[in-house]
């Protein structure tokens, strides 16, 4: 429940779409965004609660990530929308890697 608080609120903005229309567009694609099932976000976390299952989370997560790399390649070259759909889908590649931490004398670096 906690970890769908966040969409849960964006979504709720979207019924003062009469008065602010721009506020409620920004929310609810901000939490369609915070949804997909990519680890770092919201829509990740929930779905690896859900599934309990690692292998099948990461199967699921690879193909989401090859899915939306594809459709911001096509976007980039067909659609000439520029190449920030290509640099959306590289920084969901990188936020999606563990990267270790090291930890030194005075905590976590």
């Amino acid at each position: 429940l906690c970890v769908l608080s966040g969409p849960l609120g964006g979504f709720l903005l979207v019924l003062l779409g009469a008065y602010l229309p721009r506020v409620a567009i920004c929310s609810w694609i901000l939490s369609v965004y915070n949804l997909l099932p990519i680890l770092p976000l919201d829509g990740g976390q929930a779905l690896r609660i859900l599934l309990k299952n690692n292998v099948t989370f990461h199967i699921l997560q690879k193909f989401v990530l090859f899915v939306m790399s594809a459709l911001a390649v096509y976007l980039c070259l067909f659609m000439n929308l520029g190449p920030l759909p290509m640099v959306i889908a590289i920084s969901l590649w990188i936020r999606n890697r563990k990267i270790p931490c090291k930890e030194t004398y005075w905590g976590v670096q």
